[in-house]
């Protein structure tokens, strides 16, 4: 379910991307990098046995 919800949040986030106004990119790459990464390095982290 939260691997589900980040895919849905990254997607829409780099879907801004293709926006031809620099501040939009940026402003759409960084959420996207940091639902990546927390949903995949820290949940790793936080629920390993």
């Amino acid at each position: 379910m939260i691997s589900a919800a980040a895919v849905i949040t990254t997607t829409v986030s780099l879907s801004f991307t293709a926006s031809p106004t620099v501040v939009v990119k940026t402003l759409a790459l960084g959420p996207a990098i940091s639902v990546i990464v927390d949903a995949t390095v820290v949940r790793w982290c936080r629920f390993r046995p």
